[in-house]
């Protein structure tokens, strides 16, 4: 179906005086597609806009743009002018297509990149700022990436952007919704800041509570404490993975954990699951509960994060397992460490180089761990427990105040061009 004959559904439903459209019908030029150029003609010339322009704001600013030489004939077919909308024709990520900006200002001559399609409109019949406001709405956005072409990128032609129909209502009442649109969205981009800026600062809390609680390296101990190193005070193992190709060994009672399951919290349960016989012919090993595992490497920001465990388990070869010694630490007290060091962590690793900078148990047994009593050990647990559990819970407050902003312009969009303002 096309998003002609969808919208053909809901003519009735719009206001007075508004009409269906497409979007070639009221361009006075394109869509088209822009200049070719190779990396190496970049870092001269005149401002360019490529994709990544496109998804700064509804205007691009063009004073972010690369520069590109050009030749005069290229120059004279791909040059901007002001109010020109800009898609995004190809995209490696499918919900990047079609996504629409404008030229609200132009300081000299410009062009635009091959992967952009430009549309210049009749100014008597539609408003590039009405037509890119309309681009975000929900429906739009969902039939151009439901419609995009998907190879090795996602792609749309010029036919499918010029057949995409809008609602468009004479130009006075453009100006005044997209007047409005502007004014409140201003609003709602201020009350995303102020809210990002609030889930940063509680997420950087429990780092903070943890600092105040772990000597630095270059400050004397407290009376009390002392330098361990961990393979001196702990039994230390690893696990391996049973070959996938032998059925036997999987789908049985007993958890086998990944580093993609170590979140820097308990494991009560996993994944994945091995049987008796996995245990037996691959030697793996089961860990008891209060087992802290440290992933060595990981997609992302995995390795160096942590798990532990509040049940008997086993694990990959890429979890660390620092088994329980109740005589000298308390588990949760070592994991509140390793949280605490996990970027120093990850940096030292880094600087031995190569393509993934793993850690290895070696480097995890040599770590010197700062180790008071075991009743100060659990007096910090006790107030970093409910530090930690403050913050997660703020941090849950400001995730669905952000949510709950993020989901305004969506519900402005849908009245402005249905015409309820």
């Amino acid at each position: 179906m096309t998003q002609a004959q969808a919208t053909s559904r809901t003519k009735k439903s719009l206001p007075e005086g508004w009409r269906w459209v497409r979007l070639g019908e009221v361009a006075l030029h394109g869509p088209d597609n822009g200049v070719f150029k190779r990396r190496e003609d970049f870092g001269s010339g005149v401002p360019i806009v490529n994709v990544s322009d496109l998804y700064r704001s509804l205007y691009v600013d063009m004073s972010l743009t690369e520069r590109v030489r050009v030749t005069e004939n290229e120059l004279n077919r791909y040059q901007i002018a002001q109010g020109d909308l800009f898609f995004c024709r190809s995209s490696l990520k499918r919900e990047g297509i079609g996504w629409c900006c404008f030229v609200k200002e132009l300081q000299e001559p410009s062009v635009f990149d091959c992967h952009v399609m430009r549309v210049r409109l009749r100014l008597t019949d539609a408003l590039p700022e009405f037509v890119a406001y309309y681009w975000q709405h929900p429906s739009v956005r969902e039939y151009v990436i439901g419609n995009a072409r998907t190879a090795t990128m996602t792609t749309m032609n010029q036919q499918d952007l010029a057949n995409i129909m809008l609602p468009l209502p004479p130009i006075e009442k453009q100006q005044q919704i997209t007047k409005l649109l502007r004014e409140q969205m201003a609003t709602v981009d201020k009350a995303r800041a102020a809210a990002q800026a609030r889930l940063d600062e509680v997420k950087a809390l429990p780092a903070a509570f943890l600092h105040r609680v772990f000597p630095q390296p270059d400050q004397a101990l407290p009376n009390g404490w002392r330098w361990a190193r961990l393979g001196d005070v702990a039994a230390t193992t690893s696990g391996t993975t049973p070959i996938r190709s032998n059925s036997a060994y999987y789908g049985g009672n007993i958890p086998w954990i990944k580093t993609g399951e170590l979140r820097d919290g308990f494991i009560e349960q996993a994944e994945e699951y091995v049987t008796s016989l996995a245990i037996e012919k691959c030697s793996l090993p089961l860990l008891p509960p209060e087992t802290l595992l440290v992933a060595m490497y990981g997609q992302g920001q995995t390795r160096g994060r942590t798990g532990l465990l509040k049940i008997q388990a086993t694990t990959n070869q890429a979890c660390f397992a620092i088994l329980p010694n109740e005589k000298i630490f308390l588990p949760y007290y070592l994991q509140a460490w390793f949280r605490h060091n996990y970027q120093q962590i990850r940096s030292e690793t880094e600087s031995r180089g190569g393509n993934q900078p793993n850690l290895n148990g070696q480097i995890l047994k040599d770590m010197v761990i700062p180790l008071p009593s075991l009743d100060t050990q659990q007096q910090i647990m006790v107030l970093l427990r409910e530090q930690l559990v403050s913050a997660e819970k703020l941090r849950s407050i400001a995730e669905e105040e952000l949510q709950t902003i993020n989901a305004v312009p969506a519900t402005l969009l849908r009245r402005a061009f249905s015409g309820e303002i």
